[in-house]
């Protein structure tokens, strides 16, 4: 197999675990905090990325921190394997892992920037932690955005210190 091909398929191999990787931290989060609060998990599912409790009690900060940390969660592990990600490392299916689970974590915080501002315009998606969260906090749309912004804003600077995709643009030339 050329390198062509193995750069491809380890790609898309390292996209579908990354997206997994990233299920299975939102869902673990939002368990976390319900069993925190003394609920009971019933159902946890990688495949329709939703989880369900029963029990438990949730006081208003709780219940808004639970549709909060699904995004947080893996947040703060890409922001902690970042701060460990080695940029001589040899092998390019690490470089492209780190790449592609900090993409996905920070491009899930854009729904917390896109439903504030849609939410300005016309009903909101019901259901989704961004909406139950701002019913909950009852904070305006703008502190939602701003807040985004200031977790998204600093990954993307720490993605950029630590190298992660110049590495990766420098496989892909060797590759090419």
């Amino acid at each position: 197999m050329n390198i062509k091909m193995k750069y491809v398929l380890s790609t898309i191999l390292v996209t579908v675990i990354a997206i997994v990787v990233y299920i299975i931290l939102h869902e673990v989060g939002h368990c976390l905090v319900a069993m925190a609060c003394g609920a009971r998990i019933t159902k946890f599912s990688i495949i329709s990325a939703s989880m369900a409790y029963e029990g438990g009690v949730f006081n208003r900060f709780q219940f808004a921190l639970f549709n909060a940390v699904g995004a947080l969660f893996p947040i703060i592990v890409s922001f902690f394997l970042l701060c460990f990600y080695r940029r001589n490392q040899q092998g390019m299916v690490y470089h492209q892992f780190y790449f592609m689970f900090s993409l996905i974590s920070i491009a899930s915080l854009f729904a917390w920037i896109l439903v504030p501002i849609c939410s300005f315009f016309t009903e909101v998606p019901q259901g989704d932690d961004v909406t139950k969260f701002m019913l909950e906090t009852g904070l305006s749309p703008l502190i939602v955005i701003f807040g985004a912004l200031m977790i998204i804003v600093p990954m993307i600077f720490l993605m950029g210190k630590k190298g992660v995709l110049g590495v990766l643009i420098n496989i892909g030339k060797e590759v090419a």
